[in-house]
């Protein structure tokens, strides 16, 4: 069974090292072939979710703390699913941290691994341009408008500037370059937006974030306006 190891990193970068390691494990099956590397991205983000979980929320490390994470995996060739042996993720953490409290925040953590690994379906909703040319969406999840996207429109593609969510958890959005590929500017950023969050503590950053990007919309186009 396949086995994804960090190895020793700071807590800052192991959202990196976890997306990298994977993609190393799996680089036969993502070479050429477009859906396999995007399910191998959506895989890291959800292990990333439930080591921020682990690491940040409930062990309460700093970012130069180090760390090592451990955990098998199944590979499903026909669907092109990668499905987490939850039971065997194994972290070890070097700090002045007790084995018991270590031990307790893991069964916590294992016994909702499931739900927290649950990436949401957000909603995209085009609010309009900028003065610069930039497309500005808001993204909502049940309903309710939980954070920001802003893109450029490119020749075959789009560039993902920015953005931010506050909903389940703070998260900000990576700069990131995507081609459309026969698909609409809107289906290619839902597609790769669950590899591009990256959990943010700070809530007051990602809603600053949001809010900065709202404003940037121009008034006098909007995608209410009719023609």
């Amino acid at each position: 069974m396949p086995r994804l190891s960090t190895g020793l990193i700071i807590v800052g970068a192991y959202a990196t090292k976890v997306r990298r390691a994977l993609f190393a494990l799996l680089s036969d099956r993502a070479k050429g072939d477009k859906e396999w590397s995007r399910r191998i991205a959506y895989s890291s983000a959800q292990l990333n979710r439930v080591l921020f979980e682990l690491l940040v929320r409930k062990l309460k490390l700093d970012k130069g703390d180090v760390v090592r994470v451990r955990i098998e995996f199944d590979v499903d060739e026909n669907s092109k699913e990668i499905r987490w042996k939850w039971n065997t993720l194994a972290v070890e953490a070097f700090r002045r941290v007790s084995q018991e409290d270590l031990n307790a925040a893991m069964r916590d953590t294992i016994s909702t691994a499931e739900q927290l690994a649950a990436i949401p379906r957000y909603s995209l909703v085009k609010l309009g341009s900028t003065i610069d040319g930039d497309v500005l969406y808001s993204l909502s999840l049940n309903g309710e408008d939980v954070g920001a996207i802003i893109v450029t429109p490119l020749e075959g593609g789009v560039l993902i500037k920015g953005g931010a969510v506050l909903s389940p958890s703070p998260a900000t959005i990576k700069r990131s370059q995507l081609k459309l590929r026969g698909r609409t500017p809107e289906d290619a950023i839902m597609d790769a937006l669950p590899g591009l969050l990256q959990e943010e503590q700070d809530q007051e950053r990602a809603s600053k974030i949001i809010n900065e990007l709202r404003s940037r919309l121009s008034p006098e186009i909007t995608s209410s306006d009719k023609p």
